[in-house]
């Protein structure tokens, strides 16, 4: 199962988000582990090529970690593309519940 949780700040603002783990199929063929990841990293693209903003990322196999900074994060453009992340996250759970694991925290 691929745990993704979302951090918002006092504001509502998502201000980071990680994702661990993998949907539990076989490596390299797993669709439901590369939609999840398509949705995340189309997220980070988004943010540093449509937006210009230069998130701290972390990228490994398996994991991915997204931080914005405060100003940037409360940019109406960067609140679009993360909120989309999440809407994308959201739509997908409902039909693949034991693939994912959605967490909204307020930090």
């Amino acid at each position: 199962m691929v745990r993704v949780v979302i951090n918002r700040n006092g504001d509502g603002v998502i201000r980071a988000f990680c994702a661990e783990g993998h949907a539990g199929g076989e490596y390299g063929t797993d669709i439901y582990c590369a939609a999840i990841s398509a949705i995340l990293q189309t997220a980070v693209v988004g943010l540093c090529e449509y937006a210009g903003v230069n998130p701290e990322v972390d990228m490994t196999d398996g994991y991915l970690e997204c931080e914005l900074c405060s100003a940037d994060a409360a940019r109406e453009d960067v609140r679009a593309i993360t909120e989309t992340m999440l809407l994308g996250l959201k739509s997908f759970r409902e039909g693949n519940k034991k693939y994912l694991k959605l967490i909204e925290e307020v930090l």
